[in-house]
């Protein structure tokens, strides 16, 4: 992703936290608000 601008990057994992089966925006926000972003503990999948 390095042809994106940091804010655009974090809109694109906040949006994938949400696609998540069984977290719905108000859970994203509050993991979000507790990791610090939603970068930051992106996970890969297996």
């Amino acid at each position: 992703m390095s042809n994106i601008d940091h804010s655009t990057e974090g809109l694109l994992y906040k949006i994938a936290i949400s696609l998540v089966p069984g977290i719905g925006s108000v859970t994203a926000k509050s993991l979000i608000a507790y990791c610090g972003s939603a970068r930051q503990h992106r996970v890969n999948p297996s």
